[in-house]
């Protein structure tokens, strides 16, 4: 079995069932394995983690497929991210020494609120809330993110805590590696796409957490897939993005392009 952890790329409701990157993973696969998805919308690397103890407690998967983006590890950190504690984080205390946090229940939620609960029932407050991303906007505006957005993530706050952020990646990766030592720990992290379509990937603010991963993941010997060379060759023969207009999480034809990646790199390292 293949179990496949992430966010919402991995919960994948911008596309239908059946066209999300595990499903489709699964058919190419065909009788070989079964693939299972596991994804929440803004879960981040430390919440993988979490995850994947439940997954390997009921459904002990021969293979983790930990599906990364660029905001994973950031908020991570209870430090930086400390209205986040609905999700497993990590505190980083002053002597340098890693804690992880019990997850809480998140009562900003609808379902604890009788006011939101009314008004999600809004038809459009919907459409202003997950369509235009209306809060997201607002947001953006009141602290003054810019041009300094990119990849879902503010580069150069990001960049200032990168001590910080590398402490904590070794941490969760090698908790994760330790955690399944019998079996096959693979991490696929997404591109800048928005680089690669502007042909602008030599400026972007994010290439050193690719880096980064790949320092981690080699020190740590779980396996690695960097998509930026794999969709970077591809976008300059196919002119075919990866993503809607609407945002960036990947459309049909992206999850097509990463359940190809991952098929063709299966085969070639099935031992």
């Amino acid at each position: 079995m293949i179990a496949v952890i992430g966010d919402s790329y991995i919960e994948a409701f911008q596309v239908n069932v059946d066209k999300n990157y595990p499903y489709l993973l699964r058919d190419k696969l065909q009788t070989e394995y079964e693939v299972y998805a596991f994804g929440k919308s803004g879960a981040s690397l430390s919440q993988y983690l979490y995850v994947s103890r439940y997954v390997n407690k009921h459904f002990d998967p021969d293979i983790l497929i930990f599906n990364i983006v660029h905001n994973d590890f950031d908020e991570s950190i209870r430090e930086l991210y400390p209205n986040r504690d609905y999700f497993m984080q990590l505190s980083i205390n002053e002597n340098g020494s890693v804690t992880e946090t019990v997850p809480r229940p998140n009562y900003s939620y609808p379902q604890y609120t009788a006011w939101k609960r009314v008004v999600y029932k809004s038809a459009l407050f919907r459409y202003l809330d997950l369509n235009l991303k209306f809060r997201q906007m607002r947001l953006n505006i009141a602290t003054g993110a810019d041009a300094d957005y990119e990849a879902n993530i503010q580069t150069a706050i990001v960049k200032r805590n990168q001590a910080l952020i590398f402490k904590a990646t070794n941490y969760l990766v090698k908790a994760i590696h330790e955690e399944n030592s019998n079996k096959r720990v693979i991490f696929i992290f997404d591109a800048p796409k928005r680089a690669i379509y502007e042909n602008t990937l030599h400026a972007s603010g994010v290439l050193w957490l690719h880096e980064m991963m790949r320092t981690i993941c080699a020190a740590n010997n779980v396996e690695y897939i960097d998509l930026i060379p794999l969709m970077e060759k591809d976008y300059q023969i196919n002119k075919t993005k990866f993503n809607s207009e609407l945002d960036g999480h990947w459309d049909e034809h992206g999850h097509e392009f990463v359940a190809h990646v991952l098929f063709d790199y299966l085969n070639r390292t099935n031992n």
